[in-house]
């Protein structure tokens, strides 16, 4: 056209027709939307109601992500579930029948669906979860908690390494969230444990005001959350159980070990107690000295491990003490099946409930729980509690006491079996699709299969 000017000329002088005016496309368009309306109004065909699940999933490192798995296989018996997870960490295994996608993908499935259902949050206190309690107040739903305390997601989110996370200044969050702290509070980009109890700190209330329900493991959880809640919002929390594993998954002996095996299981930090634990088990050794002690989890600390086999040599044990790292399920489920007593202890709670203690029963092991939190709940025939502050010899009398007395070892075997089904996934699952179920409807929407 630049070069041939007759082409040039017939391209400038050929007039536009009226389909092409904008009155023209118009009334065309008009037309077609006439067409539509005429014709015979057509039942709206919405998909299947669905269940969004935002959680972590194995193999990721968190005991949110093992609980989930279980519990989306059984709720999966229900309705359809499709599961989102965080990416940043690698992928993930779904049980079957679910559908697992990276969490960046959530708002296009939900609006492509004109909205989930129903929208689960499995939510904790770990990096796993900062996507998820970013993306909660702009996709209300219900909240699974398995954590009160929520810093340190918080404190996560504000290290802005998560490319689909909104930035977020920990400094900010903890003052918008609560009046009247220190100005220096939170300067360094976090708090320790010590400060959020002087100051009464959870960082839940944020969560709580943009969950529909919010939904807790014990009566203990539920009161630290309504205390940390914003006025008017209490009504939103409520507790559900907590599930145990099946007893069939932990095959017991047949015969007493060898070795009398004192054990205690998951995570290996201060928290727990651990020098305590090696402390108490010198105690124990006095009457029993052909016991073992197996320190079974991952050490969240380095060189955590040393420390306690240093301690356990120092108090002449050492040849004694086990302390294995990080393990296979499959190994760990046989520390489990292997143990004649287990200590669960806790320095703090904070609305956590602990799956190694469930695990513990539902294996038929006869446990000793700190008399804190959610293990406080616990019945009576079924664990063996002690105080917070419980001497090392008080603790080391009380599991020479259980190793030497069968009869009451086998009481607790019985009742934590009990207790193990009668608190299956199966339970919880039933119980969490009710919830759900309601708060869809208050919303105009179902979850029927």
């Amino acid at each position: 056209a630049l070069t041939d000017e007759a082409l040039r000329m017939r391209l400038r002088d050929t007039p536009v027709g009226e389909r092409q005016s904008w009155s023209g496309v118009a009334e065309q368009t008009a037309a077609v939307y006439d067409g539509l309306l005429a014709r015979k109004r057509r039942r709206s065909m919405r998909p299947r109601p669905r269940l969004a699940c935002i959680t972590p999933l194995p193999p990721n490192p968190s005991g949110v992500a093992d609980y989930s798995y279980r519990l989306l296989a059984e709720l999966a018996e229900y309705c359809p579930v499709d599961a989102f997870f965080d990416d940043l960490f690698g992928d993930v295994e779904a049980p079957s029948g679910v559908v697992a996608e990276p969490i960046w993908k959530f708002p296009a499935r939900d609006a492509a669906r004109d909205g989930y259902d129903q929208v689960l949050y499995c939510l904790g206190n770990s990096e796993f979860h900062a996507a998820a309690l970013s993306l909660l107040p702009r996709r209300p739903g219900v909240v699974l908690a398995h954590d009160v305390r929520l810093m340190g997601a918080y404190w996560w989110i504000s290290l802005r390494r998560h490319p689909h996370i909104p930035p977020l200044i920990f400094y900010d969050a903890l003052h918008a969230m609560y009046e009247g702290l220190p100005p220096s509070l939170g300067e360094q980009g976090g708090i320790t444990i010590e400060e959020a109890d002087q100051f009464d700190v959870y960082m839940a209330r944020r969560a709580i005001a943009a969950a529909d329900r919010f939904l807790v493991h014990s009566r203990h959880a539920a009161e630290l959350a309504a205390r940390d809640a914003w006025a008017g919002q209490a009504d939103k929390i409520q507790a559900v159980p907590f599930a145990c594993p099946a007893p069939e998954e932990f095959e017991r002996p047949s015969a007493r070990t060898r070795e009398p095996l004192v054990a205690t299981f998951g995570i290996v930090s201060p928290v727990k107690q651990v020098s305590k634990i090696v402390e108490a088990f010198a105690v124990a050794c006095r009457d029993v000295p052909e016991a073992v002690l197996a320190i079974v989890g991952r050490p969240v600390e380095p060189g955590e491990r040393d420390r306690y086999l240093r301690h356990a040599e120092a108090l002449g044990i050492g040849g004694r003490v086990r302390v294995t790292g990080a393990v296979e399920p499959a190994e760990y489920r046989s520390w489990l099946a292997s143990a004649s007593v287990a200590v669960q202890l806790r320095d703090y709670a904070h609305g956590e409930s602990a799956a190694s203690v469930m695990e513990c029963l539902a294996a038929g092991v006869p446990t000793i729980v700190t008399r804190i939190g959610a293990a406080a709940e616990l019945p009576d025939s079924c664990v063996v509690k002690v105080d917070r502050e419980v001497r090392a010899e008080t603790l080391g009398a009380e599991i020479g006491s259980l190793l030497d007395d069968n009869a009451r070892c086998d009481e607790l075997r019985k009742a934590g079996i009990e207790y193990a089904r009668e608190n299956s996934f199966a339970r919880a699952a039933e119980a969490l699709y009710k919830i759900l179920a309601e708060e869809a409807q208050v919303r105009g929407r179902t979850l029927a299969a």
